[in-house]
């Protein structure tokens, strides 16, 4: 890219960086058509169409067709944004069998300067009542060519779209959409007046610290008012604990952007031997020293989006070299949670055990998830989830042996959230009315068994350690 400027009418120093700025804004996503990904639960849905790092055009051809098992969902109309309704663009579009085609061109023939993010228009998709909750539709783009500069053709990568049903983030109040009302509302939460929903908590923690605060209603606030484009954030974790000279593996994870995502470490230091994989998140390697690191990764996502957040890492000289991974806990608000008093460990020459473990207070005052932090009798760091609700998932849990037909009845009273329930993971038949119930000869009297709660989405809700009398 050139600019021609008059170098006496600007300093060169200013020059040099309104040239590196604008070439970094560029470079971010270079060439892309993106179909949007739409979390919605409403029958009608917006879903954009957006050019990303495309420096000029000249006109534009797609076809975008629905996903063949979705043959009752129906595409309403095709709105183009301003710059596509004459002023520098004219479009036209066209709806049949399924299939929506879109093109564009310059109202003079010739190139059009864009902006590194230009949105094309809006599709608005009619979704049938059929179609359950958490289930993904996918917009697929079946043809599409493009002339840019000097009418050269431009060879465009896709991000094809999908409709997923399911709450969006930063919606919170049921308007399918971000929304001022959804940050009102979580004023009204940090204020005192809890959003206790789980699918509306989740919502509103759209900087995926998993509570929920005034930041939320801020980056809301900033994304109905044009300031960001999307709630990409990297879920806050608490990394486990690694031994010298032992393998180890942990993960960070980024939420609500397009992948594939791409992560990195921006600043401070990880542990030597250690090395964050650019495609997965996974932290993975043998660290050589003990001590504390702390360090900042940066995710970004398909279209140029990124996020941020400070991680650490505490690497020990013990004879242990891992522990359990315990999964997460809930405790109702107010309440001490019940933590485990001993957990497994795995030693250095490879045997296992059990030892106790001391754990720090935590304050379940706040509704969200905290993180429980103890040390084994050996020094070893272990961390546990706690998720703080304002009722249990769990209203009642009975089990009951019969000898004649060597079969145990199992019946669970849960919450309204538990879609699914798990015992040993053997699923257990939904009654209706919150009762599901299970009769198997697989378990054993007088074990222990884990039992797993999942909501709509299939998303984990509380794993539970019960005993079968």
């Amino acid at each position: 890219m050139k600019l021609f400027l008059r170098l006496s009418a600007i300093p060169l120093l200013f020059l040099l960086t309104f040239c590196l700025a604008e070439e970094k804004a560029e470079a971010a996503v270079k060439d892309t058509l993106e179909i949007g990904e739409v979390k919605s639960l409403s029958t009608t849905v917006d879903v954009p169409v957006i050019l990303h790092g495309t420096l000029y055009l000249t006109s534009a051809n797609l076809e975008i067709t629905l996903q063949a098992n979705h043959h009752n969902l129906t595409i309403k109309e095709f709105i183009p944004a301003a710059i596509f309704t004459g002023s520098q663009f004219r479009s036209a579009s066209n709806i049949a069998n399924g299939k929506l085609t879109i093109d564009v061109i310059s109202t003079t023939g010739k190139q059009v300067r864009l902006a590194p993010r230009t949105v094309i228009g809006h599709i608005t998709y009619e979704v049938p009542s059929g179609v359950k909750e958490s289930e993904t539709i996918l917009l697929e783009v079946e043809r599409l060519s493009a002339i840019g500069r000097t009418n050269t053709p431009l060879t465009l990568a896709t991000l094809e779209g999908k409709i997923i049903r399911k709450m969006p983030p930063g919606d919170v109040v049921g308007k399918n959409k971000p929304n001022a009302a959804g940050a009102v509302r979580i004023l009204q939460h940090v204020k005192g007046t809890s959003i206790t929903n789980r699918e509306e908590f989740l919502s509103a923690d759209v900087d995926g610290d998993q509570l929920v605060s005034q930041a939320d209603a801020q980056i809301i606030l900033d994304y109905v008012a044009g300031k960001r484009h999307s709630f990409i954030a990297m879920k806050a974790a608490d990394l486990s604990t690694a031994a010298v000279k032992s393998d180890y593996t942990d993960q960070v994870q980024a939420i609500n952007g397009r992948e594939p995502y791409s992560y990195r470490r921006i600043s401070g230091s990880m542990p030597s031997g250690l090395t964050i994989s650019a495609e997965t998140g996974q932290i993975m390697g043998i660290p050589s020293r003990a001590g504390v690191y702390n360090f900042d990764v940066e995710v970004t996502d398909a279209v140029g989006e990124s996020a941020r957040k400070a991680y650490s890492i505490e690497v020990v000289d013990t004879n242990i070299i891992s522990t359990e991974k315990l999964a997460p806990i809930n405790v109702k608000k107010g309440s001490i949670p019940e933590l485990p008093s001993q957990v497994a460990v795995t030693y250095k020459d490879k045997t296992t055990g059990k030892e106790h473990v001391n754990w720090t207070p935590v304050d379940t005052s706040t509704l969200g998830t905290i993180i429980a932090k103890g040390k084994t009798e050996s020094g070893f760091g272990i961390s546990v989830e706690l998720h703080v609700v304002e009722e249990d998932y769990i209203v009642s849990f009975n089990s009951t042996f019969s000898p004649f037909v060597n079969l145990y009845i199992v019946e669970l009273h849960a919450a309204d959230e538990v879609s699914e329930a798990f015992i040993d993971g053997i699923e257990l038949h939904y009654e209706g009315d919150g009762v599901f119930k299970l009769g198997t000869n697989v378990l054993q009297q007088g074990a222990s068994a884990s039992l797993t709660l999942r909501d709509k989405y299939g998303d984990l809700l509380e794993t539970k350690s019960v005993r079968l009398d």
